[in-house]
């Protein structure tokens, strides 16, 4: 697939296209395919990536804070203190509580905003078929896409870039298919 270009490109440009591996459109049915990643849906995807993980991590954060115990009675000699340790525990709790809802809403919304910067136009078609599919085709799907699209090694011993041979040992081998 050549890049969408207004006037031409240089010659250091088209040797340069030329040379690199772009991902092809991949087909889901023959009326969903997902379109490889643009510059703009790969920002996105990254912005949304770090907002899960932030999210992500302040969620786990707070759910450690979940086992704080409460304060025993015996551990106070004044019975209005210990009411009001009582008191602090379950306040700390609560909104503790509410802060792990709000989290895991943050976490779900950046999963929705990754996911529609992954999958672009086809993000509604590709989950409706997906609904009723079974949870392995999904995870193998997923895991293939991404292999597709965000190559993170060699693929049998190939650059994902450009093609080159980067890992001879595994370039000798057959494909794995994904199917």
């Amino acid at each position: 697939m050549a890049p969408k270009v207004s006037g031409g490109l240089s010659e250091r440009l088209m040797k340069l296209a030329a040379s690199t591996k772009l991902p092809q459109p991949y087909e889901v049915t023959a009326s969903i395919v997902v379109q490889p990643l643009t510059m703009k849906r790969s920002t996105e995807l990254r912005e949304a990536h770090m907002s899960m993980l932030v999210a992500q991590t302040l969620l786990a954060e707070s759910m450690r804070r979940t086992g704080a115990t409460r304060p025993a009675s015996d551990s106070f000699a004044d019975t209005g203190a210990y009411e009001a340790a009582v008191a602090e525990w379950e306040a700390d709790a609560d909104a503790n509580e509410k802060a792990m809802k709000d989290l895991a809403q943050q976490v779900r919304d950046a999963e929705d905003s990754y996911n529609r910067a992954f999958f672009g136009d086809a993000f509604d078609s590709v989950i409706a078929f997906f609904e009723s599919q079974p949870q392995a085709l999904w995870d193998a799907f997923v895991e293939d896409i991404k292999q597709e699209f965000l190559p993170s090694h060699p693929r049998d011993g190939h650059c994902p870039t450009c093609g080159h041979v980067v890992d001879e040992e595994q370039a000798g081998k057959a494909s794995k298919s994904s199917t």
